[in-house]
């Protein structure tokens, strides 16, 4: 089994077996990223995205891991950028579809 991938999960304090955000890691030489960040709609602007980062942060290793998203999303990471000081650092176009450009901070994408 490999230590270079982890998913964590915040569940409803009221409901355990709701799951009301996660983060997909990843971990290796090369790269430590967050793959995936996500708080459900209802639960936003509450810290919990915040509490995340920190949490994938520590397991990462590293202070600025590298993230991506679609450019339209922007707007919903502002906090969370401004809070961890995360530099832009590639834009790259038409990477998942032509209608969105995927914004690159604390890395560059990784050419194989």
């Amino acid at each position: 089994m490999s230590n270079e991938r982890n998913i964590l999960f915040v569940r409803d304090p009221q409901n355990s077996d709701k799951i009301i955000a996660m983060a997909c890691l990843k971990r290796n030489q090369e790269e430590q990223k967050i793959c995936t960040l996500y708080v459900c709609n209802q639960y936003r602007r509450l810290g919990i995205g915040t509490r995340i980062v920190e949490e994938s942060i520590i397991w990462l290793g590293n202070q600025k891991p590298v993230i991506t998203f679609a450019d339209y999303k922007l707007d919903m990471f502002q906090s969370i950028i401004r809070n961890f000081h995360w530099e832009l650092t590639e834009v790259v176009k038409n990477k998942y579809n032509n209608h969105s450009v995927e914004l690159y901070f604390n890395g560059r994408l990784q050419k194989k």
